[in-house]
């Protein structure tokens, strides 16, 4: 089992969260989909609910702050002082939505948009250090950001967060796509332009792009299908994916195939590296 109870490396993909206009039946979608157990604060937290495995954190879902917000995962990454990523943010072009701000004993965070126009949280840890349990059926595997401006969004990424642009064996030179690593070369995601991006998109807008495992991808997208999903790509092997879903409220993420001894990335070193 691929556990981590300690808070995540600056600029990691740290948690994953759902914004809906009913978060009570996300829950229960995403709980038949994934086998998470949704366990629901009280009306001080606003009623959101964290999901578990085997009573590891892998996902918030939450209400939205408004109808014109669009129903969405949002990917949060990693801080040791959001006041001052916040701050970072906009010198390097991006917007804040809002925070931030301190959520109980739990952490402090804010919302914020990249200069592409990908919404994005960032997350310090308190007594909630993010996920719990990453990589196995039922937990995040993988974060992309995808856009249409590749240079822009590596350079805001590298400049707030300190991530560089690795590049990928064996890639076309030219085409966008690149790893996303810390200093000491640690792959915590990646970024694409539209067209490069592992499961390729229609070429509109900006986001991040969140992966969960399931223990068998074509399954999985039947049984999403059947409780109101909608596939957006079909998977590029029906066993392993990628495969690229809209929810029932038309949230993106996406569905590969990993195991319960986790998912292999490849040319990752050990998440300790600095």
């Amino acid at each position: 089992m691929s556990t981590h109870e300690t808070p995540w490396p600056v600029g990691t993909p740290c948690w994953v969260e759902l914004a809906s206009s009913d978060a009570r039946a996300a829950g229960e979608f995403y709980a038949g989909l994934f086998g998470w157990d949704v366990e629901t604060s009280g009306p001080e937290f606003g009623h959101y609910g964290v999901a578990r495995v085997d009573g590891h954190r892998v996902a918030g879902i939450g209400a939205k702050q408004g109808d014109a917000i669009p129903s969405a995962w949002t990917t949060y990454l990693a801080s040791d002082d959001a006041a001052a990523t916040a701050r970072a943010v906009t010198d390097a072009g991006g917007q804040l939505g809002f925070g931030p701000m301190e959520v109980g004993e739990m952490g402090s965070m804010a919302i914020a948009v990249d200069p592409t126009g990908a919404t994005f949280g960032v997350w310090q840890a308190g007594t909630n250090t993010g996920v719990a349990l990453v990589n196995q059926p039922g937990g995040v595997v993988w974060n992309e950001h995808v856009s249409g401006d590749f240079d822009r969004a590596t350079s805001f990424y590298g400049t707030v967060f300190g991530l560089r642009a690795k590049p990928i064996d064996g890639v076309p030179e030219g085409l966008p796509t690149a790893m996303l690593a810390r200093g000491g070369g640690q792959v915590v995601g990646s970024i694409a332009g539209h067209e490069a991006a592992a499961v390729p998109s229609d070429g509109e807008g900006a986001y991040w792009l969140t992966y969960f495992g399931v223990d068998d991808t074509d399954a999985t997208v039947a049984r999403a299908v059947e409780r109101g999903a909608s596939v957006l790509r079909d998977p590029f092997d029906a066993s392993f994916g990628p495969a690229l879903l809209a929810g029932p409220e038309v949230e993106r993420f996406a569905l590969v195939q990993t195991t319960p001894e986790g998912y292999d990335h490849s040319d990752t070193p050990d998440e300790t590296s600095d």
